[in-house]
């Protein structure tokens, strides 16, 4: 049984205008990974996490823009992610050239951000659209990898061999992502109408693992 309470609220505070905010709990529940030989590791624990946020959505000018953001915080705990299946002694099995993985808790994550989007219509045939999200998502200091521990990937030069991540950023998450479009389109004839379209496509850099040692380098396209 979970209890998973949300509380929000908007305020209208002038025509078109708004502040919003919440307070959310969301829950992904435990499980089994079966009759494994290691007892402590037949089954995982819930992953939790809190989540504050506070934006506000606007339209102005007549309706020519329109133009949101927000703020947000997440506090999550026991993540779920692979570990390696232990012999039933609790000890790191060495019958087995590519090691077998289970279910497990890694730790927890902090998550800071902001985003801010908008269009805008320049005249009746040209309008502009953008968006911008930063998200510092980073494992809190106590935070340990059993599948890196264990699987004794790191030699403690290149990785902590502990399997520590504590401070490194969560994998497959970029802290910056961009876009900017530009769209024009207009009648030709009665039934013939011209449109074209540019957009403009970033991300930073991100780690591919928790151990933030393989990354997938920024990127933009343009289209």
């Amino acid at each position: 049984d979970y209890f998973v309470p949300r509380v929000s609220f908007t305020w209208n505070w002038a025509e078109q205008r708004s502040i919003y905010g919440s307070i959310a709990k969301g829950v992904k529940s435990g499980g089994l990974n079966g009759k494994t030989p290691f007892v402590g590791q037949r089954g995982w624990e819930a992953e939790e996490n809190w989540t504050y946020e506070l934006g506000s959505k606007n339209i102005l000018f007549d309706g020519r823009l329109r133009l949101n953001g927000n703020i947000f915080y997440t506090e999550w705990e026991n993540l779920q992610n692979n570990a390696v299946r232990l012999g039933a002694d609790g000890t790191l099995p060495t019958t087995f050239a590519i090691l077998l993985t289970v279910v497990g808790n890694i730790g927890g994550v902090e998550v800071r951000g902001a985003e801010v989007d908008g269009e805008w219509l320049i005249t009746d045939n040209l309008s502009v659209n953008f968006g911008l999200a930063y998200n510092d998502a980073t494992y809190i200091d106590s935070a340990v990898s059993d599948r890196v521990r264990l699987a004794r990937v790191c030699n403690g030069t290149v990785c902590p061999a502990s399997g520590a991540i504590g401070g490194n950023q969560l994998e497959r998450t970029a802290p910056w992502d961009g876009v900017v479009g530009v769209n024009y389109e207009r009648p030709l004839f009665d039934t013939v109408d011209f449109y074209s379209r540019l957009d403009l496509t970033y991300q930073s850099k991100m780690y591919v693992d928790e151990t933030n040692v393989t990354f997938a380098p920024e990127r933009a396209l343009l289209n």
